[in-house]
């Protein structure tokens, strides 16, 4: 999946589980590695522009290339184990928004 995100707007990501206590991570990855992780965001992160709400969603208040071009993965985690969604790529332009919605697949039971 791919998106494009507008310089200096903000983008939101989000992510859906069910279950009880679930807690969100995402992690964003290079886009000439997707297996390298750049950075990993939970509750508390240490951008003060960027969040990981409650329910999952990525929010970003404001966009750069240097920083956020990249995929994007959502982990949820709860008691019952860990689901994962796709890769999303981010590529930040000057033309587009992005508000996109991220579904998990499960690893197993």
């Amino acid at each position: 999946m791919d998106a494009k995100g507008l310089i200096t707007k903000k983008f939101r990501i989000q992510c859906k589980a069910t279950g009880d206590n679930v807690q969100f991570t995402w992690k964003q990855y290079g886009l000439d590695d997707s297996t390298n992780i750049l950075r990993e965001y939970k509750h508390i992160n240490p951008f003060p522009d960027i969040t990981v709400e409650t329910d999952g969603t990525l929010a970003v208040k404001g966009v750069y290339p240097g920083r956020d071009n990249g995929y994007y993965q959502c982990f949820a985690k709860n008691n019952g184990g860990t689901v994962f969604s796709r890769k999303l790529k981010l590529q930040v332009t000057s033309k587009t928004f992005l508000s996109l919605l991220v579904s998990l697949h499960t690893m197993g039971n």
